[in-house]
């Protein structure tokens, strides 16, 4: 609650604000976006009113509670006005360096990326990267994650701009991703699995849109293993959707072949890693990634219209000419 240029939390009536935000009779599908989303409008309001009013010690503490839920939830646009505004209050109060980097890099530029706005994302997050750059010289161990970050949303910008211009040229999304990749021998022991596991999806994601199909579900394959370890549902969600639509590329390969067995299998595997990668996106009020196994799901709704075209065209011709070859 937003009260002159203090916070209140220690007087917070737990019970009256319960009943507020959360709807009786709660059904099985209602998550962490369906309580955020029910109050947005108000919770809006009040951030515009804290910017104006509250310092950076007291933003910080409303960041660091919501930065992850504008982007689990998809609310882009308000998050990047909320990252702008903790941006300049961090520069005008706090000396800390490194708050201003995970802002620029996170907070604005990772949004900006999620929100198409690839030009601007690749400003900030080059921003954030150079603070990393100079914090890491001073050995400080977050900067080292910080740069790694950086440096693969910057490969995610740049693949996302190759991919809108029709290029088949991703070399500079690699470059990056490479430089993520080494970046990943100075940070803390106990991060580098988890970012092994980001890049290994990058890289996948590269190697199919260029079609080594093969390398990809290598790549993926071995993200899905480390997440797993990790107990990771959120990109376990993002690297199945990722298996999904792998099958679903392998699919269409298939089709002019008349392979309707391997297509089937394909298909099947596809519809389990679609599905599975919708529960673990509804468990955590994901909304991006619900929409993106979804809309996956209706291209293979669509594939196996094909696939049982197929499968009866195949069998006419079979009919129809098969005895005349020996079959």
């Amino acid at each position: 609650m937003v009260n002159g240029n203090s916070i209140q939390f220690g007087n917070l009536q737990l019970l009256p604000a319960l009943i507020r935000i959360v709807r009786p009779q709660l059904t099985s599908d209602y998550n962490y976006y369906n309580i955020i989303n029910s109050i947005w409008g108000d919770l809006r309001k009040e951030l515009e009113k804290a910017q104006k009013t509250l310092g950076w010690k007291q933003l910080r503490l409303i960041r660091e509670r919501l930065r992850r839920m504008f982007e689990i939830c998809g609310f882009y646009t308000d998050g990047i006005k909320f990252a702008k505004g903790c941006l300049h209050a961090a520069r005008q109060e706090s000396k800390s360096t490194i708050e201003q980097a995970w802002i620029l890099t996170k907070d604005l530029g990772w949004l900006l990326v999620l929100d198409h706005k690839y030009n601007e994302s690749i400003s900030k997050i080059e921003e954030g990267l150079a603070l990393f750059t100079e914090l890491s010289k001073a050995n400080k161990a977050s900067a080292k994650v910080g740069e790694f970050y950086a440096l693969r949303y910057l490969g995610v910008a740049h693949q996302h701009l190759a991919r809108i211009n029709s290029s088949d040229d991703f070399s500079v999304a690699l470059n990056y991703f490479s430089k993520a990749e080494k970046a990943i021998r100075d940070c803390a022991e106990e991060e580098r699995e988890g970012l092994r596991a980001r890049i290994c999806n990058n890289y996948g994601n590269i190697a199919v849109l260029k079609g080594k199909l093969d390398e990809a579900e290598n790549y993926f394959r071995s993200s899905e293993g480390l997440f797993s370890a990790l107990k990771d549902d959120e990109h376990l969600a993002i690297v199945r959707i990722n298996l999904g639509r792998l099958y679903l590329s392998r699919i269409n390969n298939l089709q002019k072949h008349f392979l309707y067995d391997e297509q089937t299998r394909l298909l099947d595997k596809a519809e389990k890693y679609l599905k599975d990668a919708i529960n673990k996106a509804n468990e955590i009020g994901w909304v991006e990634g619900q929409a993106r196994a979804k809309e996956n799901l209706v291209l293979l709704e669509n594939l196996w219209v094909k696939s049982d075209k197929h499968l009866i065209t195949f069998t006419f011709r079979f009919l129809r000419h098969g005895h005349k070859n020996g079959y």
